[in-house]
């Protein structure tokens, strides 16, 4: 509902109502002081921006924006290079370091061997081979309908026989 009473508001005074539209506000406004006093504060607003608006904007001086530059503090002298960053110095000392670091790693690791397995007891019985594991763990688990070509890793199309 405001927002319709604004739309009124700005239409009457800038003149985009039609007639009728103008006519039935304006008999409102005579019988309405809260309207009343709205439209004043509008008018109060309008005339002021119109008087921005007819007023010469002073062109800016030549020396304008050396002036405000010349405000500024001045920024940040680059080191002896002529850039900013990091001195030479600082770079190769800090990659030293690292190669340093890295040859020490290099050679532990190098020093330490590959990891040793315990010896085998000579009464231990040989270790089974990989497909009769298999065949054990596929009986064992209790999946039917294989056969042993199968499980040893054979496809269905490679079983001897007839077909």
């Amino acid at each position: 509902m405001i927002d319709d009473l604004d739309k009124l508001v700005e239409g009457l005074l800038e003149g985009t109502l039609s007639e009728g539209d103008s006519e039935r506000f304006l008999a409102h406004l005579a019988r309405c002081s809260t309207c009343r006093e709205l439209v004043d504060a509008h008018k109060t607003v309008h005339r002021s921006l119109a008087s921005l608006a007819t007023r010469a904007i002073a062109p800016m001086s030549a020396d304008f924006t050396d002036r405000l530059l010349g405000r500024l503090p001045a920024p940040a002298s680059p080191g002896a290079s002529g850039r900013a960053g990091p001195s030479l110095a600082v770079v190769l000392a800090v990659a030293g370091g690292l190669t340093v670091l890295a040859a020490i790693g290099g050679l532990i690791w190098s020093r330490s061997g590959p990891p040793t397995l315990p010896a085998a007891s000579a009464t231990s019985s040989p270790s089974p081979s990989p497909a009769s594991t298999a065949v054990e763990a596929v009986t064992t688990s209790g999946i039917t309908g294989l056969t042993d070509n199968q499980v040893k890793g054979g496809s269905p199309g490679d079983e001897p026989g007839p077909r």
